[in-house]
């Protein structure tokens, strides 16, 4: 599939002067493309509660995602506003900074449903999840979903995937999630620094466009870690598919919440760890 330079997010990307050598023709100078990595602080009725180092883009989308998955907010009724300003990409005026671009204020109905935990302020980078866990023993809801696909099907999103991977063909350096329907339609696409931002984009678009999960299936590039099934379970997700292969304590955590968890994706085969009964061989 050819790419459409329209498609690509050119505010997410950073061109530099790079030098590049190879054994035959030695050194160049030449001009290359980096994916942008910046802070974006999240804010809930007026606290801070979390800066994730992210690509800019799809801000909004970002920060709701993070408050559902997290379980900062039981369900996209509890938010009645969500607002970001400022320009994506590095053109905005130096000193804007954190108050524009870089921060998502959220308005809830009650408070977040944590703010009797003693929320605190967190920084997650971007090649990490939400580490703040006293106890690793998360209590998640049990997937209830009856959504059934073909192997062929599952088989083939990888090849899917790759079409949706733009800025990955320009500078590398980024995770995707695509939210797939039964049909093998992609509901929406997102790349970020982050494999957890990218996760959370998806969820917090079909969040804002009242699209249920319930029948849905996500494909991720990155490792699945306890803290991807996590996400997951708390807005009922009930496949997951990675090109990469699961930790011991995901494929434990995917068990025990119902989510169907397939790794080591490629075109035309790929692992089930667990809750085999949706895909149809």
């Amino acid at each position: 599939m050819t790419m459409l330079m329209d498609d690509v997010n050119w505010g997410a990307l950073e061109k530099v002067k790079v030098t590049k050598w190879n054994k035959e023709d030695g050194a160049s100078r030449e001009e290359a493309f980096l994916s942008i990595e910046e802070p974006l602080a999240i804010e809930i009725d007026g606290k801070k509660v979390a800066i994730l180092m992210r690509l800019p883009g799809g801000e909004k989308e970002l920060a709701v995602g993070f408050c559902l998955s997290e379980g900062l907010v039981s369900s996209m009724k509890d938010i009645v506003m969500v607002h970001h300003c400022g320009s994506m990409g590095r053109d905005s005026k130096a000193g804007e900074g954190l108050e524009s671009r870089n921060i998502v204020r959220v308005k809830t109905s009650g408070g977040p449903v944590s703010s009797s935990e003693d929320l605190i302020m967190l920084l997650v980078r971007s090649g990490c999840g939400r580490n703040s866990l006293d106890n690793i023993e998360v209590d998640l809801p049990i997937c209830q979903s009856n959504l059934q696909i073909s192997a062929e099907s599952l088989g083939k999103m990888s090849g899917l995937l790759a079409a949706e991977q733009k800025l990955k063909r320009i500078s590398g350096g980024v995770h995707s999630a695509v939210l797939f329907d039964r049909e093998e339609r992609v509901v929406c696409s997102y790349e970020d620094v982050g494999r957890h931002n990218a996760m959370d984009k998806v969820i917090g678009y079909a969040a804002m466009q009242d699209i249920s999960l319930q029948d849905k299936i996500v494909i991720t590039t990155g490792r699945t870690s306890y803290e991807m099934i996590t996400k997951a379970a708390r807005v009922g997700i009930p496949v997951i598919l990675s090109l990469s292969l699961p930790t011991s304590l995901a494929v434990e955590y995917a068990k025990k919440s119902g989510i169907t968890l397939v790794g080591g994706i490629r075109r035309g085969k790929f692992v089930v760890y667990t809750n085999p009964e949706r895909v149809l061989f």
